[in-house]
């Protein structure tokens, strides 16, 4: 599905909810207003001794105006109850509208944190174990020159094939994408899909590097949730159809 076809299928979710919260608004309301329904208070003191003739009235279902601008409605979300949304999916509703506003440079992963890979390195116990302990899943492998010639992901260091001896560049992924720190989130998302990648290096207008954004940092923007599963055999039908969580 393109970015498109998803925020419209986002925009048409977000009507049925607000159709579903104002017909739960009413049927809420209704009951409310029974009391001033039933009688009808006399002004004059004497007239209270006397039978009282209660005027069949027709009231319509208070309804709240629907939101005008961007900020009525995040107040709406806010504001709903939490039997019609939960705390993450108001945030998700939030963040997925706010994807043409927040920029690259508000989630990356800012240079001065990226570990790298020379491309000489061995993938041995030590240097596999201070990968695994950096928290990346993601990492760049430069030149003599510090030039980034690709990336290493811990799915690669877990495959049979790694052995001591291999040096980075012999196991790395040599294709390497960018997009720009002032890049929309919205952006950034469509570059994702049309390299079909899941690293993202992050320049600025020089050319020089500011970060980097990966396609689970994206994930946990929107929902609020870590998207990491140690799952690794996709590739074997067996196990896929065995597996249990």
């Amino acid at each position: 599905m393109g970015v498109g076809s998803f925020l419209k299928a986002i925009g048409r979710a977000l009507r049925d909810l607000w159709r579903s919260f104002l017909r739960s608004f009413a049927r809420w309301a209704d009951p409310k207003l029974e009391p001033y329904r039933d009688k009808k208070l006399s002004k004059d003191f004497d007239d209270m001794k006397k039978p009282v003739v209660v005027e069949e009235t027709t009231y319509a279902p208070v309804v709240p105006m629907a939101p005008e601008t961007r900020e009525d409605l995040f107040a709406l979300l806010r504001e709903a109850p939490m039997t019609v949304l939960t705390g993450n999916e108001r945030k998700a509703m939030v963040a997925i509208l706010d994807l043409p506003l927040t920029r690259v440079s508000e989630i990356m992963t800012p240079e001065k944190k990226i570990v790298f890979v020379d491309q000489d390195e061995k993938m041995g116990p030590l240097v596999l174990d201070k990968l695994y302990h950096s928290g990346f899943t993601y990492f760049p492998v430069v030149n003599g020159q510090k030039h980034i010639i690709g990336t290493l992901h811990t799915a690669l260091l877990n495959s049979l094939d790694v052995k001591d001896t291999k040096p980075a560049k012999d196991v790395m992924e040599p294709r390497v994408y960018y997009i720009r720190a002032d890049y929309t989130l919205e952006q950034a998302l469509k570059a994702f899909l049309r390299t079909n990648s899941q690293l993202m290096l992050v320049v600025d207008h020089y050319e020089r590097l500011a970060g980097m954004l990966t396609f689970e940092q994206m994930l946990s923007f929107l929902f609020d949730a870590k998207f990491q599963d140690d799952f690794a055999k996709d590739d074997d039908r067996l196990a896929v159809a065995k597996r249990k969580s």
